[in-house]
């Protein structure tokens, strides 16, 4: 009798434990942060901090509407970890990024978008004043 107790443990944990323990969750990315903090070395996939939206050319380009489509909820994250790829959208593509520098003196950085855009424009807005730049 003994040894059956043991085959059947054996069997319960094979069958009920194991599989409970090694199944993946939904595959849902953790929460994104709503800043990014530059740093001489920053390890964090940018998909982690960005937001963005795509609209007709028909709406307003500007900051103000923009940053109403985000008080609105309307932006969405972008594929966790891959690279935003929209294929051919024939649309406006807003992103929105919060960024701070955390080294102690003034630092450039480069921005670059690595696919076909006709034009882009950033805008920023700082804490006392905004501005835009083409």
């Amino acid at each position: 009798m003994p040894s059956y107790l043991g085959v059947f443990l054996l069997l319960w944990v094979s069958l009920v434990l194991i599989p409970t323990a090694t199944q993946a969750g939904p595959d849902l990315p953790p929460k994104l942060s709503d800043t990014l903090y530059l740093r001489e070395s920053n390890g964090i996939h940018l998909s982690e901090t960005y937001l963005y939206i795509t609209e007709p050319f028909s709406a307003p380009p500007t900051p103000a509407h923009a940053d109403s489509l985000f008080r609105s909820g309307a932006f969405t994250a972008g594929p966790w970890h891959r690279t935003l790829n929209l294929g051919f959208v024939h649309q406006r593509l807003w992103l929105r990024l919060a960024v701070v520098n955390t080294l102690p003196q003034r630092t450039r950085f480069i921005w670059s978008l690595y696919n076909y855009t006709d034009s882009a424009t950033l805008y920023y807005r700082g804490a006392a004043m905004s501005s835009s730049r083409g």
